[in-house]
């Protein structure tokens, strides 16, 4: 599993995540669309999932990218589902165990809020669900590899 990188606090101002519902996926899972809560389209692929392949009407959390050809449509990258186990690292825990996980992806991930890891300390890695509610996915801890 690769480090998670770090990414200054304010690039994530334009890095936020999102809500949206799978539309399509291509019948061997490689590429998809997606359409967020303001209605726009997004593309996917493969590389951009994280915890699987999900099937039109998923509900997931994405983080939107400029399109990869101009007037195409974004991209979602990385993408988050509802209920998928992804892979962790805690980048900040209080006392009552919730604080903010990073997902083990290829590119930098936004941090995630992270539910119920009292027993966790920051650098820990854990294998977490994916939960949330409107646009703020977060992970629960299930497991530690």
């Amino acid at each position: 599993m690769s480090e998670p990188a770090v990414v200054e606090p304010e690039v994530w101002a334009a890095r936020r995540w999102r809500r949206g519902v799978v539309r399509s996926v291509t019948d061997d899972g490689h590429h998809g669309f997606l359409i967020d809560d303001d209605d726009q389209f997004h593309y996917f692929d493969r590389r951009h999932l994280l915890g699987g392949t999900p099937l039109p009407s998923t509900i997931v959390w994405f983080v939107s990218r400029p399109p990869l050809i101009e007037g195409r449509n974004p991209v979602a990258d990385p993408v988050l589902e509802l209920g998928a186990a992804v892979s962790c690292v805690v980048t900040d825990v209080d006392g009552t165990g919730d604080g903010f996980a990073s997902v083990l992806h290829r590119t930098p991930t936004p941090a995630v809020p992270m539910r119920g890891a009292a027993d966790l300390e920051v650098g820990a890695r854990f294998i977490g669900r994916v939960g949330g509610a409107d646009d703020v996915p977060h992970v629960r801890p299930v497991e530690q590899p």
